[in-house]
């Protein structure tokens, strides 16, 4: 749990509070505050497959009924061992469909150029 990425967002965005930037373990967190937002960019990919349902089960512990969890999630495999692991549709759709509906779930139109056609776009409405 590294303090330098909060350190930096801080200096760049002073005004933001730091109340909410935590340095915390996301599977300690307790839903007594639920979130209405939650942004997925680089946390799941950095997981050992392993803690994946347990990564979706507490991200909607963590959102309010009707909270959104967005952001982006690899759609392919790597030859070499991870992180950052790579995954399938397929397997994200199993381990988000018990607790969230799914908006959108599409290959991303945006992506850096290196990955192209391989980074799934998703925005997941809580259950």
């Amino acid at each position: 749990m590294a303090a330098a990425p909060l350190a930096d967002l801080h200096r760049r965005a002073p005004s933001f509070p730091e109340a909410h930037l935590l340095q915390q373990d996301f599977f300690a967190l307790a839903p007594d505050t639920p979130y209405d937002l939650l942004v997925e960019q680089t946390f799941f990919c950095a997981l050992k497959p392993e803690l994946r349902p347990a990564y979706a089960r507490q991200a909607a512990q963590l959102l309010r009924p009707g909270g959104t969890l967005m952001g982006v999630l690899f759609d392919t495999t790597f030859s070499q061992p991870g992180p950052p692991f790579g995954g399938s549709r397929e397997e994200y759709h199993e381990y988000f469909a018990p607790y969230f509906d799914f908006v959108h779930f599409e290959t991303a139109t945006n992506s850096l150029p290196p990955r192209s056609g391989r980074e799934l776009f998703i925005c997941l409405r809580k259950k």
